[in-house]
């Protein structure tokens, strides 16, 4: 399979995963936050699919971090969410791996062209799965932290988070 195949392959399979655990959360503020990434991985395959056919255009501008930044400085309601299901640890960890599988074709990618406007390409859609993956990272964070901290928080060292 070529590489180009496989980074579309691999944004396909991102966006269902993403739109499923959207729809297993429509109840709850983690909703918003799956859509968001599927509409992200939505365009990226966009972005691939034009390469594909030799089109090189300029990339949108990137505005789902604030998005992300946004949700975590409302991180009382979502958190609420993410701790009232402690499964939700293991789609966070999902997620993350799903991003990192992107992190490392769109870094082969870029290491593998020559030519300056497709690397520019894989060098945004790379910078774009790092964003995702460090979400993911930070939800994983955040909810295996009470289960991992044995110390007493009146004695200890806390850090924040």
């Amino acid at each position: 399979m070529k590489s180009l195949e496989y980074a579309l392959q691999t944004e396909n399979e991102g966006i269902e995963f993403y739109l499923s655990k959207a729809e297993a959360n429509k109840e709850n503020s983690l909703h918003k936050l799956f859509i968001m990434i599927a509409k992200d991985e939505l365009r990226h395959a966009g972005i691939i699919r034009k390469l594909m056919q030799g089109i090189l255009e300029d990339l949108p501008e990137n505005e789902t971090l604030a998005s992300f930044t946004s949700i975590f400085r409302d991180a009382e309601e979502v958190m609420s969410d993410v701790y009232s299901s402690s499964e939700q640890l293991n789609v966070y960890r999902l997620a993350r791996e799903i991003e990192k599988k992107g992190m490392d074709v769109y870094h082969q990618m870029l290491a593998d062209s020559h030519n300056p406007k497709e690397k520019e390409i894989y060098q945004y859609l790379l910078d774009q799965e790092r964003e995702h993956y460090s979400l993911f990272d930070e939800l994983v964070t955040r909810v295996s932290r009470p289960e991992e901290w044995v110390e007493s928080a009146e004695f200890g060292p806390r850090e924040e988070y």
